[in-house]
């Protein structure tokens, strides 16, 4: 039996109209303010949820069934408040947000006008958009950028558009675009080059509408973290490939191997070390920053990535020699 830190979980939703609908059912980025509440709910791991609600029951079952509680968690709904003692009383007029790592949950906003509707999706979508600092400077002043942007325009369609379905589209595209970008003809590797900035874009834009909507799951983070991995892969690979048929020369391939070895060795030592000076590195030989200088050696037609790689590795081995000395 799972022991959360709030185990009894009251939540309120009183009739409240705001705008001719029940304050629960008001959706915040695509979330009616029930579910939301459940979703946190969930979050803080409780054994059980006692639901007073005069909402019609079969709406509220549907969106129980949505938030695909766990089953060893007694979900109780009735009109009634109850007199019982619970760890945590959530209402449906207030817009919470939770602290996963501090194990805190507070309340941001309370929609009592139809312009706390407004008020509330502004909160939310700025607390939970925001990203760890990029270490490398594509992804600061390129990626990121064109992320924020499709983010606050995806959002709007949840249901719809959901985190997984975003993660599996780039996987997709950037499966595509290694087709193309390992094809012969200049047209071709330009097409495999926008699909692949497009992977890109969308690979910042599935955590923060996971964090908005409060839609999390453990297959949702196995798919990103797997499907990252997969384009480091197949990304330092197809370059190589479209080399290959540019110049004829099968060196392009190997290096790409050594690299992608490298990258990984890479994250390695740095989960082993922790360094700032193995972490900096990490910055210099991104897939964001690589693949920037790539797209220009395309552009201009040049062959020259290979020697890039050659320079990498003599530097990745300098960096495995600075962190022995360092044991």
């Amino acid at each position: 039996m799972n022991t959360g830190y709030y185990m009894k979980v009251k939540i309120v939703d009183e009739n409240h109209i705001i705008n001719k609908k029940p304050v629960g059912l008001i959706k915040l980025w695509g979330v009616t303010q029930l579910e939301r509440i459940l979703r946190i709910a969930k979050l803080s791991e409780p054994t059980l949820i006692e639901i007073n609600s005069k909402n019609d029951r079969k709406i509220i079952d549907k969106i129980i069934k949505r938030v695909n509680l766990r089953d060893d968690i007694k979900v109780i709904i009735s009109e009634k408040r109850s007199n019982k003692r619970y760890d945590l009383v959530l209402d449906t007029k207030n817009v919470y947000e939770i602290d996963l790592k501090n194990k805190k949950i507070d309340n941001i906003h309370t929609i009592d006008k139809s312009k706390d509707k407004k008020i509330a999706e502004t909160k939310i979508y700025d607390l939970n958009s925001r990203l760890e600092p990029a270490s490398n400077f594509t992804t600061h002043y390129v990626i990121r950028p064109v992320g924020n942007f499709l983010t606050k325009r995806f959002v709007r369609f949840y249901p719809i558009i959901t985190p997984n379905r975003i993660t599996f589209f780039a996987f997709i595209i950037c499966t595509i675009g290694a087709y193309f970008l390992a094809s012969k003809g200049y047209m071709f590797r330009m097409l495999g080059l926008s699909l692949f900035y497009i992977s890109f874009f969308l690979d910042c834009v599935d955590g923060p509408i996971a964090r908005i909507t409060l839609n999390f799951s453990d297959f949702g983070r196995f798919l990103d973290e797997n499907t990252d991995r997969y384009r480091i892969i197949i990304f330092y690979l197809s370059p190589a490939i479209a080399l290959y048929f540019m110049d004829g020369s099968f060196y392009n391939i190997a290096f790409s191997f050594i690299l992608i070895g490298l990258v990984f060795f890479n994250s390695f030592m740095i989960l082993k070390f922790k360094t700032a000076f193995l972490k900096q590195f990490d910055s210099y030989i991104s897939a964001q920053n690589i693949f920037m200088l790539f797209s220009i050696f395309i552009l201009i037609d040049q062959i020259i990535f290979g020697y890039l790689l050659f320079i990498i590795v003599l530097s990745a081995i300098s960096v495995y020699i600075y962190s022995k000395r360092k044991e």
